[in-house]
C-alpha cells in the first residue's frame, strides 16, 4: 500500500440516534423511539411463498421482471415522501441512520446499531422485505430479490452481467457504469453521501471493482467460519465482539480492534477511523470490492465507488443483492443453531429484542428484532434453505 494511502483516513458512516432527516418527516412518529411496547402484527407475507434465488439461477424472464420492477420503482413517487421516488425512499431511509447531532443530548445515550451492532441483521431483513413488497406493488408481479453468493464466481459473473447489474465502471469516464440497465444516462443518483464522502458524489453509479486495498470477496471457508459462530451476538455488541462467538459481527465483517475511533463530526456525520492493517471481511468486503477505490482528492481523501459510500450505497441496486445474501446466510445460521436467538434480549435500549426499529416507525411500520427472526412468517425462503427452526 502506498504511503499516501496509509495516511488517508478511511471513514465509514455509521448510525445515529438522530432520526429527523430525509425520511418521511411529514408523518407523525407513532410511539416512542425507545419503546418496547407490543407492536401491532406486521404483515409482510405477500401473495406467495416466494423463493429468492442465486443470481446465476435466474431465467431471462426473471432477470427482466426484476430489472423492470426496479426501474419502475425509480419512476414512481414514494408513498411516504412526495419529494422522493419510491426507490430513493429506500436510499433516504438508509442514509437517515447515518446522521448525528453533536449538540444533541441523545448522543450521550445508546444508539440503535443498524450497522456495527446487533440490529444490523433484522434492520436489513425488514428493509429488504419492504423493498421487495414495493417492487410487487409497482410491477403487479411477485418479484423477488436475487442474492449474490460472494463465494461463487458464477454468481458474481451473473450479478455484474449486462442484463442484470451491468459491469465495471469506465475509468475514462470517471468510473461511470456504462453497461446494463442502470448505466450512466439511464439511472440517476439523486441522494448524495455525507461528510468527507461528499467528495465522491456523482449523478451516476461508479464502480472500480476489486480496486480497494486488502479487499477480496469472501471464500467458502470464510463463510463456513462465520456460520460456525455459536451465538447470534455477544457483548460488547459492537465491532469488537468476538467473531468466533458473535455470528452477527462475523457476517457483518468487522474485526476486533479494527475501529480505532468513533465520533460525530461538526457537520453531523457519525464517522469511524480504522486500523488499515485490518481488512474488511464478509459483507463489508463485498461493499468495498464492488464500489472500489477511485482515487484521491487533492488533500488525500479517498474517492469511493457508489457501493463503498456506505450511507447511500443503496444508490447502486447491487446493494440489495448483496444484502439478500447476508439475509440468506443468517437464515442458514438460524436453521443450524436452533435455540440461538437474537441478542441482546434486554438492557440495551434501541438494540434489545423488543425495541421498535427506526426510521420505519415514522412511516407507521412497527417492527422489532424479535418479530423478524423467522423468514417463513415474512412469506419467503431461499433456494438453499434446508429447513428452519420451529
Amino acid at each position: 500500500m502506498s504511503l499516501r494511502l496509509m495516511r488517508a483516513r478511511r471513514r465509514l458512516l455509521l448510525l445515529s440516534a438522530s432520526f429527523a432527516v430525509v425520511t418521511a418527516a411529514a408523518l407523525p412518529l407513532s410511539g416512542s423511539a425507545w419503546s418496547s411496547e407490543s407492536p401491532k402484527p406486521l404483515d409482510l407475507s405477500g401473495k406467495d411463498d416466494l423463493v429468492r434465488k442465486n443470481a446465476k439461477a435466474l431465467s431471462a424472464k426473471e432477470k427482466k421482471d426484476f430489472v423492470d420492477a426496479v426501474l419502475k420503482l425509480k419512476a414512481t413517487a414514494s408513498p411516504y415522501d412526495s419529494n422522493l421516488s419510491y426507490y430513493d425512499q429506500f436510499v433516504a431511509w438508509h442514509k437517515s441512520l447515518m446522521t448525528c447531532d453533536p449538540s444533541d443530548p441523545m448522543m450521550q445515550m445508546p444508539m440503535m446499531m443498524g450497522h456495527a451492532g446487533p440490529v444490523f441483521l433484522p434492520w436489513h431483513r425488514l428493509y429488504l422485505r419492504l423493498f421487495e413488497r414495493a417492487l410487487d406493488k409497482v410491477s403487479g408481479k411477485s418479484v423477488t430479490v436475487p442474492y449474490w453468493d460472494w463465494s461463487d464466481p458464477a454468481s458474481t459473473a451473473a450479478v455484474f452481467s449486462p442484463d442484470l447489474m451491468g459491469g465495471n465502471g469506465d475509468s475514462s469516464k470517471g468510473f461511470a457504469v456504462t453497461t446494463g440497465p442502470f448505466r450512466q444516462g439511464q439511472w440517476k443518483l439523486n441522494i448524495n453521501p455525507m461528510g468527507q464522502e461528499t467528495e465522491s458524489a456523482t449523478t451516476y453509479i461508479t464502480r472500480n471493482i476489486g480496486a480497494a486495498p486488502f479487499t477480496s470477496l469472501p471464500t467458502a471457508a470464510d463463510v463456513n467460519a462465520a456460520l460456525a459462530a455459536p451465538r447470534y451476538d455477544a457483548a460488547p455488541y459492537n465491532t469488537d465482539s468476538d467473531t468466533s462467538v458473535s455470528f452477527r459481527n462475523a457476517l457483518e465483517g468487522w474485526s476486533p480492534g479494527g475501529v480505532t475511533k468513533t465520533s460525530c463530526s461538526a457537520d453531523g456525520v457519525m464517522e469511524q477511523e480504522f486500523d488499515l492493517s485490518i481488512p474488511p471481511k464478509m459483507h463489508n468486503s463485498a461493499h468495498t470490492w464492488a464500489g472500489g477505490l477511485l482515487g484521491f482528492t487533492a488533500d488525500g481523501q479517498l474517492l469511493k465507488g457508489t457501493m463503498m459510500q456506505i450511507s447511500v450505497s443503496p444508490n447502486d441496486p447491487v446493494f440489495f443483492l448483496n444484502h439478500a445474501n447476508v439475509d440468506r446466510l443468517w437464515a442458514q445460521w438460524q436453521a443450524t443453531h436452533c435455540g440461538s436467538n437474537y441478542e441482546p434480549t434486554s438492557g440495551y435500549p434501541m438494540n434489545s429484542a423488543g425495541d421498535i426499529m427506526q426510521p420505519f416507525d415514522k412511516a407507521g411500520i412497527k417492527a422489532s428484532p424479535s418479530m423478524l427472526q423467522a423468514i417463513r412468517t415474512l412469506g419467503y425462503r431461499y433456494d438453499t434453505t434446508r429447513g428452519e427452526c420451529k
